[in-house]
């Protein structure tokens, strides 16, 4: 299995994740604090972040390249 390194701002922090691994799991996996009140089931939208330049929410996106992930709010979700 191919792993990856996002790049968290504005924090700058790199972390690893896995080939498919959700990006909410690899953030929460990393220490980040992140809100996902549906349980992840992508209705709330509480875990949007922008990765790559596009908005996603972080409980539907999928690791599968290397990635920037800006945080809102200063770097809290």
């Amino acid at each position: 299995m191919e792993h990856f390194t996002i790049m968290v701002m504005p924090q700058g922090i790199k972390i690893d994740a896995y080939e498919d691994q959700i990006l909410l799991k690899a953030l929460r996996d990393a220490g980040l604090r992140a809100d996902a009140p549906c349980g992840g089931a992508g209705t709330c939208g509480k875990c949007k972040v922008i990765a790559n330049g596009q908005e996603v929410l972080s409980c539907m996106a999928l690791v599968d390249c290397d990635m920037t992930v800006v945080l809102p709010g200063g770097g809290e979700i």
